[in-house]
């Protein structure tokens, strides 16, 4: 039997999203992206009202030494 792996359709997305960046909505003073919409499938900050009614993961982010960088959801 074969092994098989079910993945989210949001996860290649989350994936591929970068949250070190300000937001570039107007009016949200550079706030840093740390929210990612399940049903649009970006990041957003906390001042983005769009997606009030949408589910929302929080995302915390580490620097370490080098170029490394984490995130944890």
């Amino acid at each position: 039997m074969d092994d098989f792996v079910i993945v989210p359709h949001w996860l290649n997305a989350l994936l591929k999203e970068r949250f070190d960046q300000h937001c570039e909505h107007g009016g949200h003073n550079g706030s840093q992206k740390n929210l990612f919409c399940l049903e649009c499938r970006i990041s957003i900050c906390k001042d983005c009202d769009d997606h009030t009614d949408h589910r929302l993961l929080k995302i915390f982010t580490y620097r370490s030494g080098g170029n490394h960088n984490y995130a944890v959801v």
